[in-house]
């Protein structure tokens, strides 16, 4: 069989390209190419910056602005500050129409808290309690019984009968003490008449008679004795007897003052709590210091309901203002406490007033929904002059608002451009 024939592949053209050296010029430009492309991949490497993400900002004093809502419905009848009026903790705003005397119920207060179990406790007059009238009669009841114990002391009575009786049985115990003396004395003389009677009896100079006489005398003597001994036995164990009395008396008195006192004690809280319950359902009172700002009322005999915001109270002191951020859930993994949050302030444009700078202190560890938005809170230091990078004094006003931009940590654009090259990998 016939070998093919070696066919001609390449033209002239390609033959003289490739059969001919590069010139000077061509090795060159490819040499510049490479060191370009070397320095662009070298760039990427070098080259970092920052993910943004975006988040909601409003701004706070560390201690946030106060609503007073009201509890209850009804009709303002006591207003006790105006608009912008300075207020410490604890004052009282308003109160709400009820059915008790306010001024009673302050009275009963400075009683429950004074109340002396010394000292007979009064009241002037009827006080007008409303809802709490029940609990006061009670009170008053209870206070009524303890006054009474204390008064009448009956067990203290019983003790001073029983002390004069042991003072008696005292008086006695020594007339007997003294008689005994005088019963041993006559004891020892009928002794001696006894030996003697019985020495001349056995030597028969006296009669059996006489001799007997002697004999009953001596011990008459002695039994004589012997009952003055058994009288001061018996006197002795009577004064024990009367003090074991005084000492279950006094036990007596004890448990049942502590009883009442217990029972009372009872009822004086069960009115603080009742008072404490009556003022948080009808009386308006600032739980920090600041200043008012009246949202719903600005007089009396208004009406309103349950719920409502009657006044806000702004707290003076500015310092240590922070930021609560609600950012998406998109990207939170990339936002770590520390990182730097650029803050762009509604109530001034950030292209005339410039900047706020803070970073992140806080962020919350499970996502909370927000108008059916799902977020993470975060919380934000923010310098107390509130000074933007363009030199300016921002006014500080609660709850502004605004965005805030957060810098995550640097991303190298080469680990960028190959990211999607490493999902695509690892998907296969």
């Amino acid at each position: 069989m016939e070998k093919p024939k070696n066919i001609e592949i390449r033209s002239e053209e390609i033959q003289d390209i490739l059969g001919s050296v590069p010139s000077r010029i061509v090795r060159i430009g490819i040499g510049i190419v490479f060191c370009i492309i070397i320095f662009v991949i070298s760039g990427t490497w070098f080259f970092k910056y920052p993910d943004i993400i975006q988040a909601k900002i409003t701004l706070y004093t560390k201690t946030p602005p106060v609503a007073l809502q009201a509890k209850s419905n009804g009709m303002i009848t006591s207003l006790f500050v105006s608009e912008n009026q300075q207020i410490n903790k604890n004052h009282v705003v308003a109160i709400i129409e009820n059915t008790a005397n306010y001024n009673d119920i302050q009275i009963l207060k400075e009683i429950l808290d004074t109340l002396n179990y010394t000292q007979e406790f009064r009241i002037q007059r009827k006080l007008e309690l409303g809802e709490l009238q029940s609990a006061y009669t009670s009170f008053l009841r209870l206070c009524k019984d303890y006054m009474c114990f204390i008064k009448i002391d009956y067990h203290q009575n019983q003790i001073h009968s029983i002390n004069s009786h042991i003072t008696d049985q005292i008086t006695y115990f020594n007339i007997l003490q003294n008689q005994k003396e005088i019963k041993i004395q006559e004891l020892n003389l009928a002794k001696e008449q006894y030996e003697r009677d019985k020495n001349l009896f056995n030597q028969g100079i006296y009669s059996k008679l006489d001799f007997e006489q002697s004999q009953k005398k001596y011990l008459q003597e002695k039994l004589s004795y012997n009952d003055t001994e058994s009288s001061l036995a018996n006197i002795k164990m009577q004064i024990n007897q009367l003090k074991h009395k005084i000492s279950e008396l006094n036990l007596q008195h004890l448990k049942e003052k502590q009883t009442q006192e217990i029972i009372l004690n009872e009822s004086i809280e069960n009115l603080k709590s009742l008072i404490k319950n009556w003022e948080m359902k009808f009386v308006l009172k600032s739980p920090i210091n600041g200043e008012i700002t009246l949202t719903k009322i600005w007089s009396k005999n208004q009406n309103i309901n349950t719920g409502e915001t009657v006044a806000t109270i702004i707290p003076t002191d500015n310092s240590n203002i922070i930021g609560r951020l609600e950012i998406p859930t998109t990207g939170i993994g990339k936002v770590k406490i520390n990182q730097p949050v650029n803050i762009k302030l509604d109530n001034f444009p950030y292209m005339e007033f410039g900047l706020l700078r803070g970073t992140i202190s806080n962020i919350s560890l499970i996502p909370s929904s927000i108008n059916g938005n799902t977020i993470y809170t975060a919380e934000l230091n923010i310098p107390d002059s509130l000074i933007s990078n363009y030199g300016e004094h921002l006014k500080f006003n609660q709850k502004m608002t605004g965005i805030a931009e957060i810098l995550t940590d640097d991303t190298r654009l080469l680990e960028r451009l190959l990211h999607p090259l490493k999902m695509i990998y690892h998907k296969n």
